[in-house]
């Protein structure tokens, strides 16, 4: 066998092997996972909104900054049905839109890396990025996966030539779906609209941008944060920002890079090499354009990212990272493959960059349920004690432990817990 030129269905059952593995460690990683936070935020103000008939609070009021309300959808859902006792089916969505991203990966590169090898070092890049551990660990986070699971299948169904087709309705609709997850959307809808603007295919840019941009404009002119601001005004800055926004868009691209590698510091150098392996290509060539286009998207999202949260959030935050990799990293391994592609041994460089790749990724989410606080089993006790406490009569939360605090967690709302049979610690 070639091991640059792999046959199909040798590649996919190679993506299919990592995508297994990957599945596995997500279940592993989160055998003594709970709920935190912005979970709690969804399962009780907005899942009692439902519960007493004010679906346009519960859906459509913003959650930090975003319209999430697909997602808390599958969160009252999921509520109605396991209660708060069985914490592993709220993060199966975003565990298989995770290996899903593997796929579409997967496909976008095999029709452009010249050796298949390549492209399965980019999935297991993809597989096993731990940086990004806290978007299989959070269940909230299936808002912010979404997107990015919709928008690259968006990007492999607009991939055709000629004119308007029903691959691109159907990638129209997949984009008005991504806009109700959350506003990781908005990117995504520029990157689209400029791969396809790039390429003289106008009438399709607007099929596939305006409808999507239209819901989110009309969403946040009625209920966005500017009128309902999560912490009582409005979180967006001004551009007089625009110095510690360009710098929160270099830290997060800088971590981001950092989250291909396994390697601190190493951005830099990723993209002299990068760079040194593009810069005599077009980018308007088939094998650069999207994924040109998709890094032009990462830029995006850090950027919008970083209007809204600049003042008081991090860049290199997990999920962040995890986001704004996924779509930088076809762009890295072209580059570096097209550096490499006259080097006769350059298959030994992809198959030790691999091993590397993978086993750093594995070992980090092995260390992650070590350290995360999503996997804090003491939390976990503490905050049940505090619902055994309420049972008990108590109206106060002062005589329970809580070594992480959860503002979501009042009394009144442990009691309707409770009370509707979602928390019964069975």
């Amino acid at each position: 066998m070639n091991i640059n030129a792999f046959t199909r269905r040798q590649f996919y059952g190679s993506v299919g092997v990592v995508a297994i593995i990957s599945f596995a460690l997500s279940l592993w990683i989160n055998r003594h996972t709970w709920f935190i936070g912005d979970d709690f935020a969804i399962l009780t103000d907005r899942y009692f909104a439902a519960s007493d008939g004010n679906w346009s609070q519960a859906l459509l009021l913003p959650h930090n900054d975003h319209l999430v309300a697909l997602p808390i959808l599958v969160f009252i859902g999921l509520g109605n049905v396991f209660g708060l006792d069985n914490h592993l089916v709220y993060m199966l969505p975003a565990i298989f839109m995770h290996i899903a991203i593997l796929l579409a990966v997967a496909i976008i590169l095999k029709k452009r890396c010249a050796s298949t090898l390549t492209a399965l070092s980019a999935v297991c890049c993809v597989a096993f990025m731990s940086a990004g551990y806290e978007v299989l660990m959070m269940a909230t986070n299936m808002a912010h996966v979404a997107p990015i699971f919709l928008g690259l299948y968006q990007l492999i169904l607009v991939d055709h030539d000629g004119d308007i087709s029903k691959r691109d309705i159907v990638a129209t609709l997949l984009g008005v779906i991504a806009v109700i997850c959350a506003g990781t959307s908005i990117p995504l809808i520029v990157m689209i609209a400029l791969f396809l603007v790039l390429q003289r295919q106008y009438k399709r840019a607007v099929l596939i941008a305006v409808p999507p941009a239209a819901l989110w404009l009309m969403w946040f002119v009625e209920y966005g944060t500017l009128n309902h601001g999560v912490k009582g005004d409005t979180q967006y800055t001004t551009f007089n920002k625009t110095e510690q926004i360009a710098q929160y868009v270099i830290k997060g691209l800088q971590g981001s890079l950092e989250a291909i590698s396994h390697i601190g510091g190493s951005s830099t150098f990723l993209i002299v090499l990068c760079f040194l392996g593009l810069h005599k290509k077009s980018i308007k060539s088939k094998t650069i354009l999207m994924p040109f286009c998709m890094a032009v998207g990462s830029v995006m999202f850090y950027f919008i990212t970083g209007f809204s949260r600049v003042t008081f959030g991090s860049p290199v935050s997990s999920r962040y990272v995890y986001l704004g990799a996924i779509f930088i990293i076809p762009l890295v391994f072209i580059g570096i493959e097209s550096l490499l592609e006259q080097v006769a041994s350059r298959h030994i460089f992809t198959i030790v960059a691999t091993v590397w790749i993978s086993a750093m990724g594995i070992i980090g989410f092995l260390a992650a349920t070590e350290s995360s606080p999503y996997t804090y089993q003491a939390r976990r006790e503490a905050i049940e004690s505090m619902r055994d406490l309420v049972a008990s009569g108590a109206t106060d939360l002062a005589g329970a432990p809580s070594p992480v605090f959860d503002p979501n967690l009042t009394v009144d709302w442990i009691k309707r817990l409770v009370d509707n049979n979602m928390w019964n610690g069975k």
